[in-house]
């Protein structure tokens, strides 16, 4: 049964308050855990690096065998509800390079290095520091992971993305790695065929093919293989599987894997 449009907003509205609450009940009392960077693998060209991530309270409450069954479900509990840090400052570097940023209101950070010498293709690491918080204690420096990719690179491959933000990460993908075609992987369960069509038919010459997981009812089956005919037309490979292995045999076959 869908959920009412109003009911939804009150049920967000309402978290949100609570939210408010105990943040302030934090600020008020000094109740924060530590802050920890969090940071996500980041990824780039020898020219320019993107590492983005969100800063969290380091809840350290682990599983104590001698605590007792009552404080054993309480740490666990509180694990679940590890809450984040807004609007911490951070110094992060890469090689001599510091840049400061500072998280958003839902404690998200992003920054981004211009390499001068231009980075090596290969995995470097990022330092990620807290500068100042509204956490009395911080957790770090820590160490986070930038991909740089060869700017002659065969193809990128693009899976597992959010269905919500899909779309407008491909697009971003595509303007950083200019002339870098990719290889989209996706679920016929999800928007991943109407996504990766519209990019098809829009850049055919960006999409070196497309592979899909076919894990749905006949009905749907039915509308992804339209899908798959009307890419193909636009020239673009795309196939479809009944799991990851036959997506793996179809990539090998059309060369883009090693048999």
């Amino acid at each position: 049964m869908k959920v009412p449009r109003r009911i939804a907003d009150a049920v967000a509205g309402a978290e949100d308050a609570l939210d408010r609450l105990k943040l302030a009940y934090k600020e008020r009392f000094d109740r924060f855990d530590p802050a920890r960077p969090v940071p996500y693998r980041g990824w780039g060209r020898p020219d320019r690096l993107v590492l983005r991530g969100r800063v969290l309270e380091d809840d350290e409450t682990g599983f104590e065998p001698e605590a007792g069954l009552w404080t054993n479900i309480r740490n666990t509990i509180r694990r679940l509800e590890t809450d984040e840090i807004r609007g911490a400052l951070l110094k992060v570097t890469f090689r001599d390079q510091a840049i400061e940023v500072r998280a958003d209101d839902e404690a998200f950070f992003e920054v981004r290095f211009e390499p001068d010498p231009p980075a090596e293709p290969g995995w470097h690491e990022v330092r990620i520091e807290v500068v100042e918080c509204v956490a009395s204690a911080h957790v770090g420096p820590v160490t986070g992971e930038v991909h740089v990719t060869a700017p002659d690179a065969d193809f990128l491959v693009v899976s597992d993305l959010e269905e919500e933000h899909e779309r407008g990460a491909i697009d971003e993908l595509l303007e950083f790695y200019p002339g870098i075609p990719l290889l989209l992987i996706g679920d016929s369960g999800q928007r991943d065929p109407e996504i990766y069509r519209s990019i098809a038919l829009d850049r055919p010459e960006r999409v070196r093919a497309i592979l899909i997981r076919d894990v749905t009812t006949p009905e749907r089956d039915r509308e992804v293989h339209g899908i798959a005919e009307e890419v193909r037309t636009a020239g673009v490979p795309m196939f479809l599987a009944a799991d990851s292995a036959g997506a793996a045999r179809s990539a090998a076959e059309a060369g883009l894997l090693a048999h």
